[in-house]
């Protein structure tokens, strides 16, 4: 079926949600239309705020993922969930299927190298200035830079997102940023 919005959940759902057992079932509940999953509608649900574990987390994530990428054929669609979840090299082998040799080369490399964090980081700034704000954000985890990235997806400037930026942050892992964050 096609993807709608869901219309907006309260915040006293959301707390409910928080303190369900059976978050699982939930997410299932939410995602059970594989059209359905779409950020909007995650957003919407209020996921980043109620989902406790990693585990849970990761999996809204991967199903985010595939279904951005099945629905664009356009890695670049995906690109923030998989290098959030620190599966770049998933993302890189999305690139080689589609035949776009470069950047299977480019998100193949070793980003713990400073060369290559640079390299990203400059690919981010210049997404960012093109309007390509989770790519941007992409990049610039990928270049050790969470913060950059959340602030991307956070600043009204961007893409305006704070549920977003919490998701991202929370996937990615880094407690600095999500305190900096809270």
């Amino acid at each position: 079926g096609e993807a709608r919005e869901r219309p907006r959940l309260s915040s006293s759902s959301f707390a409910w949600a928080f303190q369900s057992d059976t978050q699982d079932a939930l997410c299932d509940m939410h995602l059970a239309n594989p059209a359905d999953v779409v950020w909007p509608n995650i957003r919407n649900v209020g996921m980043p705020y109620w989902i406790k574990t990693v585990k849970l987390l990761r999996d809204v994530a991967e199903r985010i993922a595939k279904q951005q990428f099945a629905a664009t054929k356009d890695p670049r669609a995906c690109a923030l969930m998989y290098v959030a979840m620190k599966r770049v090299s998933t993302l890189a082998a999305l690139f080689k299927a589609r035949g776009q040799e470069k950047l299977f080369e480019f998100f193949s490399r070793n980003f713990r190298d400073p060369k290559n964090q640079g390299a990203a980081e400059k690919n981010a700034y210049v997404s960012r200035g093109k309007g390509n704000f989770q790519y941007a954000a992409a990049f610039f985890l990928l270049a050790n830079k969470p913060r950059e990235a959340i602030k991307t997806l956070v600043d009204d400037r961007a893409e305006d997102d704070w549920p977003l930026g919490l998701f991202v942050a929370r996937l990615y892992g880094d407690e600095e940023v999500l305190n900096w964050l809270v």
